[in-house]
């Protein structure tokens, strides 16, 4: 029995033993910077890392004799990585495995003459192996070829489209598969240079947009009221520079614009026509960094893009020279990946100057460090991207089991819902999309979803939606037939209509207001406080429903951030503040109304609005983004309608013409915002009473 029980324990340590070394785990993947996404509020969240320093190639690794000395650019084509070494005027060539593969330098033309490029800024090869450089301080482009004869030198073109006494300071440059050039120039704003193949000047390309004056203006009045994230999005005063620029295989251009402190950094996706095509759809719409400063050392506080490129998979990545990040995108501006930082650590930069991607690799040109620094991406990122792909595909099936499978890796992460929402709008499972499209806070693709499905809905209970509908009309006939019976005169010797009582009749003045509220003046109980405050309560309490009762598609509030306090100022407070405001004002110019007429009027009057509240309230939970249209029709009328019951009103109690109502009614406006800073004085002035009262029985009780 003792040896059973020793083989027993025996064999549970083995088992034990080996359940320890054999459960599989993915392999810790470690970088010197935190990994994030951005939520719905533009929030960051905690993400796995998603690319990976490998190492940093320097000119030794190369199989270089001599140190790079500032370089400026990279630019993969075919199977070589050229390297714009500017200020030792030569270009470096590098195979796959970033070895040295040939230089070029001391460039000729057929006459002998040697092209120094020292302080270039930029490159490009065509599909022919034709070397463009930006020939920045000498004010040129210089065409050659890979045995460094020099075929061309492009000049400063002579247009007037920016005038003649430009500077053409080239900077960085472009080749189409058509084989024009593009070329940018620091000092000029009007876009890139377009030269044919003929290397003839032939137009400008991509100038973005200039606001009109009167937005300016607006522009200037609001800025003085905004904060600096707010400024970030407004639009320049005048054209932006393009800084540099990539073009994918469809032949799309991609440009990003100078930005600072008061100007957000740019990407744009421009079409053959020099037309903005590019789309923001999803979880966030806005690049780079959405908060403050994300560590300590940065070169700017804001994000300035300075370079990009599409990879062969149509990522766009974006480098932020302002944070010396690396941020990569998916086409319609959804956040993959984000990654590097200023540091002195293994993966951080010292001065990142150009970006390029071999495949997957990521190359960022470190011109402080004098070197290439290679990044590889980790198993989520491949995993995450590949996601991404198949969203678009006719495979949602596919789609459904890799973002399951993100999910395993970061349930920060709201993408996996996206993505899954997607995949099952596909599918025709409209519910289960909606549940993933609320999950991922993405009330666009929400509302499309709900809208099939409720198409869909509406075909499977049609019969119990057509008798429902009969039903309703029938009841609103009865309604309309009884409030037309009301509101015709009894028999007899009664003088008012049924309407015409204390407690209906605030009904009764919203169709007829100027003979409802004129008989406040000689029947003295229809004014009530009490049904005012009935009303004014109502308000209060339809307003918290409209807070948290407005339907998913068209509610943007936060359950955590309600105050009843906003709510009450926003109701309660504000009719208070108005009927004392208008009472003070007519007061002091000759108006007849009494304060219980006044509340009474503005109460009643409110009515209409007050309806439309609840009605749009209502009709938020059934209406799709489309149809928010009508949202806004139904808050219109209950505004207008309100608003004309208010003047009429106070036009009969006060016995004024409707000019003079309407002037009192504005100064009334000013005397509540008089009220209300006098209030707040008083509150401040108590607070500092008790408060110094406090301080005395403190002391006293010390003693």
């Amino acid at each position: 029995m003792r040896t059973l029980k020793k083989l027993f324990v025996a064999v549970l340590c083995i088992c034990m033993f080996a359940s320890v070394f054999t459960v599989s785990a993915k392999d810790v993947e470690y970088a010197p910077y935190s990994g994030y996404e951005y939520n719905a509020d533009n929030e960051s969240v905690a993400a796995p890392a998603t690319y990976i320093f490998d190492t940093l190639i320097t000119y030794e690794d190369m199989g270089l004799e001599t140190p790079l000395a500032n370089p400026t650019d990279i630019y993969w084509s075919g199977e070589t990585l050229y390297i714009l070494d500017a200020d030792n005027s030569r270009i470096v060539c590098l195979d796959e495995n970033l070895k040295a593969k040939g230089i070029l330098e001391n460039l000729t033309d057929a006459s002998g003459e040697v092209y120094n490029f020292k302080g270039a800024k930029g490159l490009a090869v065509n599909s022919e192996g034709e070397i463009y450089i930006a020939d920045t301080g000498n004010l040129r482009v210089i065409v050659t070829d890979d045995s460094c004869v020099v075929k061309k030198v492009i000049e400063k073109p002579n247009t007037t489209l920016v005038g003649y006494d430009y500077t053409f300071d080239v900077s960085k440059i472009l080749v189409s598969t058509q084989g024009n050039i593009y070329v940018t120039a620091g000092s000029v704003n009007n876009g890139a240079f377009v030269f044919d193949e003929n290397y003839e000047f032939s137009y400008f390309f991509g100038r973005s947009t200039v606001q009109r004056t009167a937005d300016v203006f607006l522009n200037y009045i609001r800025k003085q009221f905004m904060t600096r994230e707010q400024i970030q999005k407004l639009q320049n005063y005048s054209p932006a520079t393009i800084l540099n620029f990539d073009i994918d295989e469809e032949g799309f251009v991609y440009t990003v614009t100078k930005s600072g402190a008061n100007t957000a950094a740019t990407l744009n996706k421009l079409n053959f026509s020099g037309q903005n095509i590019i789309k923001s759809e999803g979880i966030i719409s806005t690049y780079g960094d959405l908060e403050g400063v994300r560590g300590i050392l940065t070169n700017n506080h804001f994000t300035s893009f300075s370079d990009v490129d599409i990879d062969n998979q149509d990522f766009v990545h974006l480098l932020d020279e302002g944070r010396g990040k690396i941020f990569q995108y998916t086409q319609n501006g959804q956040l993959v990946s984000v990654f590097g930082g200023y540091g002195t650590q293994r993966g951080m930069f010292s001065k990142p100057i150009a970006i390029e991607t071999i495949g997957s690799r990521v190359l960022v040109l470190d011109s402080g460090e004098g070197g290439v620094a290679e990044f590889v991406p980790t198993d989520y990122t491949v995993l995450l991207r590949e996601a991404f792909i198949d969203l678009d595909t006719s495979d949602p099936q596919r789609a459904i089991e890799l973002w399951e499978e993100v999910k395993t890796y970061n349930t920060n992460s709201l993408y996996p819902y996206y993505g899954l929402g997607m995949a099952y709008e596909k599918l025709g499972d409209y519910k289960a999309a909606m549940d993933n499209f609320k999950l991922a806070s993405s009330n666009a693709e929400y509302s499309d979803a709900y809208h099939e499905y409720r198409k869909e809905y509406a075909a499977d209970n049609l019969v119990w939606i057509l008798l429902i509908a009969v039903a309703a009309i029938a009841l609103v006939v009865v309604v309309v037939k009884l409030i037309h019976r009301a509101l015709v005169k009894a028999s007899g010797n009664e003088a008012f209509t049924v309407l015409e009582n204390k407690y209906t009749f605030p009904l009764y003045t919203l169709t007829h207001p100027s003979d409802g509220f004129g008989q406040f003046k000689y029947r003295k109980e229809l004014p009530s406080y009490l049904l005012s405050a009935i009303i004014i309560l109502a308000f209060f309490l339809i307003k918290v429903y409209e807070y948290f009762g407005t339907g998913y598609i068209f509610n943007t509030n936060e359950p955590e951030d309600y105050s009843i306090l906003s709510t009450f100022i926003g109701s309660i407070a504000i009719y208070i503040l108005f009927v004392v405001g208008n009472w003070a004002v007519c007061s002091l110019m000759d108006g007849n109304g009494k304060m219980k007429e006044i509340a009474s009027v503005t109460a009643y009057s409110l009515i209409p609005y007050i309806v439309s509240l609840l009605v749009n309230t209502v009709l938020s939970n059934f209406l799709s983004l489309d149809e928010g249209m009508m949202l806004n029709i139904v808050t219109i009328i209950g505004v207008v309608w309100a608003g004309m019951l208010l003047i009429v009103g106070l036009s009969q109690i006060h016995q004024y013409y409707i000019g003079k109502t309407v002037w009192t009614t504005i100064l009334s406006v000013f005397a509540m915002i008089i009220i209300a800073v006098l209030v707040f004085l008083l509150f401040s002035l108590v607070q500092q009473v008790l408060y110094f009262g406090n301080s005395i029985i403190e002391e006293l009780r010390l003693r």
